[in-house]
């Protein structure tokens, strides 16, 4: 067995081949000194005898299993390094799908509710559009209705004063009034209710807003001059003044109903 002392480390023991082997591979060189076991002096490598020729002997073969030693190290990082591309890509591959599924799923999602946004929208301007015509042709109704009685009002109380053959108390003129168009009187009232109810649940669209409001101004207009033949009030002359007041108005807004239901 040998000790043997290299870059000023002592190493060993090893036995007689390994230090061939070593000597071969370089890692031991010609400066180096060397002791048996059981000798007492160290001595260069170089005079060791038959050392040089044995390690020549072997030198090729040394290298060649270190040659192929080193090719299968790198042919092993080389099969590494291509599972891991391979890896990578094959991830990069599926993170890819991933996302075209879900952008595909997204974008299906965005037109569905978009389509779904426009035929509420459409549904919601129909539906705006009918109610419309049907209080244009209630409003219409009404000012029908309340202008018959509210002219009849008016003669009576008229005559109930100045008529010397129908001269009475105005009072029972028009409560005589009143109970002859008793049904007429019941159906303004009602329609003044029906129209309140569908112009207070009415959808307007945001475009319409404006439209909308004018609407109800036009409704309580011709409300109030339905009102004066459901209950009629003041003098004989501040109830004709204002109740022809009101029925010029209501002409007025009648035409403007009709064309806001048109244009709808």
């Amino acid at each position: 067995m040998y000790y043997y002392i290299h870059n000023e480390t002592i190493s060993g023991p090893i036995s007689e081949d390994m230090l061939v082997v070593l000597y071969a591979k370089g890692e031991i060189d010609d400066g180096d000194i060397i002791k048996k076991e059981g000798m007492s002096k160290w001595v260069e490598v170089k005079t060791v005898g038959g050392l040089k020729e044995r390690a020549n002997g072997i030198k090729g073969i040394v290298l060649s299993k270190e040659n192929a030693k080193s090719c299968e190290i790198v042919d092993l990082k080389s099969k590494v390094n291509k599972r891991l591309v391979y890896s990578i890509v094959v991830s990069l591959g599926i993170a890819f799908a991933v996302y075209l599924a879900y952008d595909h799923i997204q974008s299906g999602i965005k037109k569905r509710a978009e389509e779904e946004m426009r035929v509420n929208e459409q549904r919601s301007i129909s539906e705006y559009k009918s109610n419309v015509l049907l209080v244009a042709i209630d409003m219409q109704m009404l000012a029908i209705e309340a202008e018959s009685v509210v002219e009849e009002i008016s003669k009576e109380w008229r005559s109930a004063i100045f008529d010397e053959y129908k001269k009475r108390d105005f009072n029972l003129a028009i409560i005589d009034v009143k109970t002859k168009n008793h049904d007429i009187i019941l159906s303004i009232s009602n329609r003044i209710k029906s129209v309140q109810q569908t112009i207070t649940n009415l959808k307007v669209p945001v475009e319409c807003k404006e439209e909308g409001r004018r609407i109800r101004d036009i409704f309580l207009s011709i409300s109030k001059y339905a009102e004066m033949a459901t209950d009629p009030s003041g003098s004989l002359q501040s109830y004709s003044a204002q109740s022809a007041e009101l029925k010029s108005d209501v002409q007025k807004l009648l035409r403007e109903m009709k064309m806001i239901s048109d244009t709808r």
